[in-house]
């Protein structure tokens, strides 16, 4: 008989605990398998906490818009043009030379920003308006596209410094039709003519080229909005080629963001012979759309219309319901409820 000690049957208890190198590779390959599975649902998620970020922006900007008016009673002027910095000194009405993303910093809680500079004159103030061109702002920025941080910045200004790098915005104003230049004031900052230029585009001498609600050389009263605020856009994401969302080498993403009237932040929604560029469409390699609105999300970008509330709209949607959500005022039926 054949006698098994206590010793030996440990030393068989401890070789039959290891793995063969058959087990370990099914192993490996079921935790393979796993992650694959895994991997889509964990980028799912981050994508829609990205695109909820991303909502959040537009709700707080269409607020802000909608917080401005309360107080100065008017939407955002638009800006002079990209050359011009905004100038906490001028105001906010149409003598004001910077964007509608620089008038609304006072009402996203960003008046610090915003007042840089102000009662200064000559280089002070040329220093601190080139300090605010550099300043990135968080919810300027679609996470889903880039972070909030200085990208390069093509050209100086009239009123500052090329920052070297600055803030980029991922949203854009309505700007309603689209025209076929943008006006291109050449006056001073201390020119009282930014009042009483007669180049501006003018809503009773240019209709079609000032049914947005953000213009440069006029400002949109809510009255104004005779379409109703929830069938007109306010803002959206504007469309980028992914190429250049680091290089600041596009020509409608070349700017800082509180610079004036300009393609890198107001955006339009008329599909004409003369305006084929603005079809909303995702990001896309290789494609430049200067005039669309657009995202980095997959289904769709992101609105918010005049009455705060925000709305994924489809890259699908018909043309002719996009080109009258960007109207105010053509008085034509636009029925959002079939989105």
């Amino acid at each position: 008989m054949i006698v098994t000690t206590a010793r030996e049957f440990r030393h068989r208890r401890r070789r039959r605990r290891g793995f063969t190198l058959v087990e370990l590779l099914v192993v490996i390959a079921i935790i393979g398998i796993l992650i694959a599975l895994l991997l889509p649902a964990v980028q799912a998620a981050r994508e829609a906490a990205r695109r909820s970020q991303c909502i959040n922006n537009l709700k707080q900007m269409g607020l802000a818009m909608l917080g401005h008016e309360d107080v100065h009673r008017h939407l955002p002027h638009g800006g002079w043009r990209y050359y011009w910095m905004g100038d906490p000194d001028q105001g906010f009405g149409r003598e004001q030379p910077g964007s509608w993303l620089y008038n609304i910093l006072p009402y996203i809680e960003q008046n610090q920003v915003h007042d840089l500079g102000k009662g200064t004159t000559g280089s002070a103030k040329m220093a601190a308006l080139t300090q605010i061109a550099g300043t990135p702002v968080a919810v300027y920025n679609c996470p889903s596209r880039r972070s909030p941080i200085g990208y390069p910045v093509y050209g100086g200004g009239s009123n500052f410094n090329n920052p070297g790098t600055g803030g980029k915005a991922d949203y854009a104003a309505n700007g309603g039709y689209l025209p076929r230049q943008f006006p291109e004031f050449s006056g001073s900052i201390t020119d009282i003519s930014a009042s009483t230029w007669t180049g501006w585009n003018q809503p009773g001498i240019n209709p079609k080229k000032c049914d947005g609600v953000v213009g440069s050389g006029y400002v949109v009263e809510l009255r104004q909005v005779t379409d109703g605020l929830s069938n007109t856009y306010f803002a959206g994401e504007k469309y980028l080629n992914p190429d250049n969302y680091k290089t600041g080498k596009d020509s409608a993403d070349d700017q800082v963001y509180f610079t004036g009237y300009d393609k890198d932040f107001v955006r339009f929604t008329t599909f004409t012979p003369l305006a084929p560029l603005a079809i909303p469409r995702q990001d896309t390699p290789g494609i430049a759309l200067d005039h669309s609105f657009g995202s980095a999300h997959s289904a769709g970008s992101n609105y918010v219309f005049g009455d705060g509330h925000v709305r994924s709209i489809p890259y699908s949607i018909d043309m002719t319901l996009h080109s009258r959500l960007g109207s105010r005022n053509d008085g034509l039926p636009a029925d959002v409820s079939k989105l």
